[in-house]
């Protein structure tokens, strides 16, 4: 995991870079998962802000993933974030089994994904699943590319909140 974070409050994490180069099980560029005691995500007023995630020559990794936010997400905002031929691009999955409903009601909103760059996916570009009814996601101008072995640029799965998608480019084979 290039950045683990837990429980984080009002942080700017700007022109930051994930990096793995060497062969492992997996590769998680970002991780925001979990729940916080006594707020509505694992962390609170999150920004990345221009940041990246990739692999470096050819390590054999089990998988590869730009941000995962498992779990409840509320206020995180993610801007300008690039990755190149990860598995995925960006994981969001709200984990209904292990998530109350209560806690699901008010962890799966105010995310907003602005302008992604994620180019040669070689699975999925941007995955959600296990939304809750009242979540809210905004996702604006996305860049998806799939590389030659991608099989879905987006991919929604269980969601039942209000999903957003403005403009963007979402490039298959």
């Amino acid at each position: 995991i290039g950045f683990s974070l837990f429980a984080v409050v009002k942080s700017y994490f700007r022109d930051c870079h994930a990096f793995r180069s060497t062969a492992g099980s997996a590769f998680i560029g970002y991780d925001l998962t979990g729940e916080a005691a006594g707020m509505a995500g694992a962390n609170a007023s999150i920004f990345l802000i221009d940041c990246t995630a990739r692999v470096g020559g050819t390590p054999k990794i089990a998988s590869s993933v730009g941000v995962r936010l498992l779990g409840t997400f509320a206020d995180t905002f993610i801007v300008r974030f690039e990755t190149v031929t990860l598995d995925d691009g960006i994981v969001i999955d709200g984990s209904p089994a292990t998530t109350s409903a209560s806690r699901r009601r008010f962890g799966h909103i105010d995310l907003t994904i602005d302008t992604p760059i994620l180019d040669q996916c070689l699975k999925r570009g941007i995955t959600i699943r296990g939304i809750s009814s009242g979540g809210a996601i905004d996702i604006r101008s996305p860049y998806v590319a799939l590389g030659s072995t991608g099989t879905v640029a987006m991919q929604l799965v269980d969601c039942a909140g209000l999903i957003d998608t403005i403009g963007g480019q979402l490039i298959g084979g």
